[in-house]
């Protein structure tokens, strides 16, 4: 374990009432005494004052860099188990990085990403578990993210896999103890015994597997897309959807002319609203051609889409060809259709509102039965913008959408590594059990499981693997 001295800026860059500087590392403490006089001027010992906050000033060549508060932690009792401390300066970058620099010049190095939390997992503070929760905690984008990440940090998933670690190294012995009776040809335990204790693993993993992935569109978001023809009212459907005029309006068609995104939570989750530049048949503009085709991947990336027309428009058969080929295409998005205008005289809609009806209007358009069936599988919604008809019903669907693809389980929210190594294991297991149940050679069966069982250790942190340990961390803020 390193122990050389990091610091670092533990919060956000820009200007701010206070800047906190985190320190860690033997010696740090010793380093700081040099530099901090209390506010008399006069030295002290700050060993003295654990996780007591010492107002005093950081001294440089006889000048003043900043009045602060110092908070110093004695080892092993901080949050990486080492000495620590924390200065709390005045936040202001200048100042900041004055204070980076007088730090660097008395002999201690800048932090990488994830330092203090990495050394707090080396020393025993936290497990690797907890880490991966921290880290979810701090890049969280909503509130339902948060609660999943405090449901992982107190989870007992560590738990869980060292059981199963410790389970599997049985199999592993009664194996290795046959090997050295294979003569006699004694079983410690059958096959069908090891073959079943392996299936209650691996069920119980692959429910893991499962609940996390249900629990994707949390970390993820959700994408929410609207499309349409131009002028349909598709921007100002997401204006008034986040609440603020994001997207120009205007009855010149193609105004959009690339997506606009604005993000918002709803229901604690986070949202991406999407406008689109209209779809329509057009060569005349190259500009906005390339708008389409960006509306048309953002279309097959999204989760929920809501497909808008004019219900005054009598579009000709083929007109909304294109549309129809990216329903056809794309099996992901859920499909509301959004009728606009409906409040008007001449809105050619407005009594199509049976289901025979608007199935052949659709097929009059030369919508695919496919596309049909999955544009009508809600029922539509019939709103006028401008008067501000019906506008709850759109975002009472979606929010129905996420509630219906959220699980509410006490599923736990997995970080990318931990569900590769789970599905990784899950795979091993597999092949061990196809190994048993064709009598392989015990050598071969013993192999992988001594594989499986080092994969459960880097679950854990019983096994130390630096690369593993090296993607976890890099992917930290510098400061924790």
């Amino acid at each position: 374990m390193n122990e050389t001295p990091v610091c670092a800026v533990a919060t956000p860059n820009g200007h701010s009432a206070i800047g906190v500087i985190r320190l860690t590392g033997k010696g740090c403490l010793d380093i700081l005494n040099q530099i901090f006089v209390l506010h008399n001027n006069q030295q002290t010992i700050l060993s003295r004052f654990h996780r007591k906050a010492v107002y005093g000033k950081i001294m440089w060549e006889n000048e003043i860099v900043d009045e602060v508060i110092v908070i110093p932690f004695n080892s092993p009792y901080s949050y990486t188990g080492e000495e620590s401390a924390e200065i709390h300066a005045h936040g202001n970058p200048v100042i900041l990085k004055k204070l980076l620099f007088v730090l660097y010049e008395r002999g201690i190095i800048p932090a990488r990403p994830g330092e203090f939390t990495r050394r707090a997992l080396l020393n025993g503070k936290i497990t690797i578990t907890e880490s991966e929760a921290i880290r979810s905690i701090i890049e969280a984008r909503s509130e339902r993210e948060v609660q999943k990440a405090f449901v992982l940090k107190n989870s007992r998933f560590a738990e869980e896999m060292a059981a199963f670690r410790t389970h599997l190294i049985e199999v592993t012995a009664d194996c290795v103890a046959e090997l050295d009776f294979s003569d006699e040809g004694i079983e410690f335990t059958s096959k069908q015994k090891k073959i079943s204790d392996i299936q209650v693993i691996v069920l119980q993993l692959e429910n893991i597997i499962n609940d996390s992935k249900e629990l994707r569109l949390i970390k993820e978001g959700v994408d929410v897309v609207i499309v349409g023809p131009p002028n349909a009212g598709k921007s100002s459907l997401l204006n008034y959807l986040v609440g603020m005029d994001r997207a120009i309006v205007s009855e010149t068609p193609g105004t959009t002319r690339d997506f606009i995104e604005v993000e918002m939570q709803i229901n604690g989750v986070l949202v991406r609203f999407i406008d689109t530049a209209g779809l329509r048949d057009t060569r005349a503009d190259n500009i906005e051609v390339a708008g389409m085709e960006k509306s048309v991947k953002k279309f097959q990336e999204a989760d929920f889409a809501i497909f808008m027309i004019d219900s005054c428009q009598i579009y000709e058969p083929g007109e909304l060809h294109i549309i129809n080929d990216l329903i056809n295409n794309a099996n992901k998005p859920e499909i509301l259709f959004v009728l606009n205008k409906c409040d008007k005289d001449n809105s050619y809609w407005k009594s199509i509102t049976d289901r025979k009806k608007l199935e052949d209007e659709l097929s009059r358009l030369d919508f695919s039965n496919e596309a049909i069936q999955r544009i009508l599988a809600k029922d539509p919604v019939y709103i006028s913008i401008k008067n501000q008809i019906q506008l709850p019903g759109i975002m009472e669907n979606i929010k129905e959408y996420i509630s219906n693809q959220i699980s509410e389980s006490s599923g736990i929210l997995l970080g990318s590594w931990q569900e590769e190594l789970l599905i990784k294991i899950s795979r091993e297991l597999h092949v061990i059990i196809e190994l048993l149940n064709f009598n392989e050679q015990k050598e071969i069966v013993v192999s992988r499981l001594n594989q499986v069982v080092d994969y459960f250790g880097e679950l854990t942190g019983e096994i130390s693997n630096e690369d593993l340990l090296d993607s976890i961390f890099s992917r930290f803020c510098i400061g924790k």
